[in-house]
């Protein structure tokens, strides 16, 4: 019995990955292969159609769709082997998603990582970047150990066919340690990526692909002296060989003026010699937080140098520094609670851009809750951007322009409030939101180049329940508005809703009409009127006994939406029927 288990773990290994292709499974422990599990199946199957009519003369889609996908998920004895298919009138698509095999057993504090899977150091270093390898997580009490070797990426040699797509097979190895107190909490991590120069037999001379080295660590430290303070600091560092062919430049052959990011604000350049095609980058995280009784206050600052460029994450924001000032208060033991955040941000540290970003965002956010039937919450927003543009230098040309400035301001407030009536047997409540929103912006200082933009959204909705004959109805009515250049558009109409479940909540029902008139500053006014319905019939589910129990349920979908719009006294018509059907098993 020994024997023919290992044979066919063995076949599984060799056979599956050739068989079919998909997406990530994963088996949390190795004694979920059994025989005693068997073969089992599971799964789904949808099928849905539209149906299009309209007067128009030229029809926005076609008069009939129709689509079909269905998931059937195989388990050969605790092997999950999921297959899709999809089908509809426009186009077919089969994949069967098992491309990648990956083995998570954990015991207690102990996990460890098989096959195609992704750690997560930190954003500077390895931040969830996909590998195949193997790596370790320990967990005792209050120490972290994280270890994980593999290749980031696959070698793909030249294809003429797709000449760029190219590749060097990208390895891996990276390790992290951690201690996690009550009053102070250290962590370090380290990753080192190599690419294989010989991975690929040939390299055409016209690619610009080559292979990188790069080394990055990050020290991340949290100190909580008192309960009032804590502390959190947090630094990075990456070094980047572009052409990890040519590594043996010495100091004296290097011409560092060439190198982006070598005489970049970072200490590593004063740590390590400069090298032909070889970058040195950080990243810093500070930040304070107090807190005395109900008062919270954070002030945090974040650098991160241009080019900061790591090959253990996908993406980086870098050439940015910003201060961010976040209070917070609780008043009225929780009836009143005031969030505030604003910062500044700039970009362009080393000024070697042509023009340079700088802004300002603040947000306030107060909610407000006297009782337990009212709830009111307001919020307000600042974006502040100004963008100066200085243009290039030429030897043979003098250009008479001064450089140019570009501001740009938007504003926003928002305000909700919902009120529910008292009542035990039929509900009541009633809501209004309302939004307001400006958009500013101005090329230097002349005022007739300035754009101002204003958007108004509002709507009051009341709902009504009857509890007994679950029947739910809510009136609501729309208004919206907005100037764009000094034309001026407004939009207004109610809405009624009904929504209603029959046959033991087993179909419901919601009904809606709508209508809206819309008028613009030329004079022009376009009505529409829209109603809809949506049935959802879901029948019980019935129960089959084959060795283990399932359960199947069908699901029976309609949706119907008629329009009728008359725009500038031309009457247009739409039509659009849905059907779904969907088995469950």
């Amino acid at each position: 019995m020994y024997n023919a288990k290992c044979c066919f773990i063995l076949i599984c290994f060799i056979v599956l990955p050739y068989m079919v292709n998909a997406q990530d499974v994963s088996y949390e422990t190795l004694k979920d292969i059994s025989f005693k599990k068997g073969i089992t199946a599971n799964g789904s199957f949808n099928l849905n159609s539209v149906v299009y009519q309209s007067n128009r003369e030229v029809s926005q889609r076609d008069p009939f769709n129709w689509f079909a996908n269905a998931s059937l998920n195989l388990n050969f004895f605790g092997i999950p082997t999921p297959l899709t298919f999809s089908y509809t009138n426009a186009k077919a698509n089969y994949t069967q998603p098992f491309n990648r095999l990956k083995f998570v057993p954990q015991y207690k504090w102990i996990k460890l990582h098989l096959g195609t899977s992704n750690m997560n150091f930190n954003e500077y270093t390895l931040a969830g970047h996909v590998f195949k390898g193997y790596g370790l997580e320990l967990t005792p009490k209050k120490y972290r150990f994280m270890f994980m070797k593999g290749s980031l990426r696959d070698a793909l040699p030249f294809n003429i066919a797709y000449p760029q797509n190219i590749s060097f097979q990208r390895n891996a190895i990276g390790i992290l340690l951690g201690y996690a107190g009550e009053t102070w909490q250290t962590e370090w991590n380290m990753l080192s990526v190599n690419d294989d120069a010989t991975s690929i037999p040939f390299i055409p001379l016209q690619t610009t692909i080559t292979p990188q080295s790069n080394f990055s660590s990050s020290i991340k430290t949290n100190l909580k002296p008192t309960k009032w303070l804590q502390l959190e600091l947090m630094y990075a560092f990456s070094a980047l060989l572009n052409d990890n062919r040519f590594n043996s430049i010495t100091k004296n052959n290097a011409n560092t003026n060439s190198v982006p990011g070598s005489y970049t604000f970072n200490l590593l350049s004063k740590i390590f010699p400069p090298k032909s095609g070889l970058s040195f980058y950080d990243a810093i995280n500070v930040s304070a937080g107090f807190v005395i009784k109900k008062t919270n206050f954070q002030i945090k600052y974040q650098r991160v140098s241009p080019g900061y460029t790591s090959l253990g994450a996908y993406f980086v924001n870098n050439d940015l520094e910003n201060i961010t000032v976040a209070p917070s208060f609780n008043l009225w033991k929780g009836k009143v609670n005031i969030t505030a955040n604003t910062g500044l941000q700039w970009n362009n540290l080393d000024g070697s851009k042509t023009s340079s970003n700088s802004r300002w965002i603040s947000l306030l956010n107060i909610g407000i809750t006297p009782n337990n039937r009212l709830i009111l919450n307001t919020a307000f927003s600042n974006f502040t951007s100004y963008t100066k543009v200085r243009p290039p230098t030429d030897p043979f040309f003098i250009n008479g322009l001064d450089s140019l400035n570009y501001y740009q301001i938007n504003n926003s407030f928002s305000q909700s409030a919902i009120y529910q009536f008292p009542g035990k047997s039929n509900k009541q409540s009633i809501s209004l939101n309302v939004s307001l929103q400006q958009t500013q912006d101005a090329l230097g200082n002349n005022a007739e180049n300035k754009n101002n933009n204003h958007f108004v959204a509002s709507n009051v909705v009341y709902t009504y329940a009857f509890s007994p004959t679950d029947l739910t109805g809510n009136l609501a009515v729309n208004y919206y508005a907005n100037q764009i250049q000094g034309e001026k558009t407004t939009y207004i109409g109610p809405t009624l809703a009904f929504t209603k479940v029959l046959m033991n909540k087993q179909l419901p029902v919601n009904v809606s009409l709508s209508y809206n008139s819309s008028k613009n500053s030329r004079g022009l006014t376009d009505n529409i009127i829209n109603a809809k319905l949506v049935a959802n019939y879901t029948p019980p589910s019935k129960e089959k006994t084959t060795g283990h129990k399932q359960k199947e349920k069908h699901q029976l979908k309609q949706n119907i939406n008629c329009s009728l719009q008359y725009i500038s006294g031309n009457k247009l018509r739409e039509f659009v029927f849905n059907t779904g059907y969907s088995l469950n098993f």
